[in-house]
């Protein structure tokens, strides 16, 4: 199973993108660090952190 498999399971569909458009556009920070994720989560509560983070 994937990544995005594990924690589409935990969370729901549609939680995840691992489309390269939106994988660049997180793989900078504030200080023009670039490291390309593998994977980007939406959470939108902290239940939501809790819940992936168990």
């Amino acid at each position: 199973m994937s990544l995005e498999e594990d924690i589409s399971r935990i969370l729901g569909r549609g939680k995840t993108s691992a489309d390269p458009e939106v994988l660049a556009l997180h793989a900078g920070d504030k200080w023009y660090a670039f490291v390309l994720p593998e994977l980007v989560v939406f959470l939108e509560s902290t239940e939501e952190v809790s819940l992936l983070m168990r």
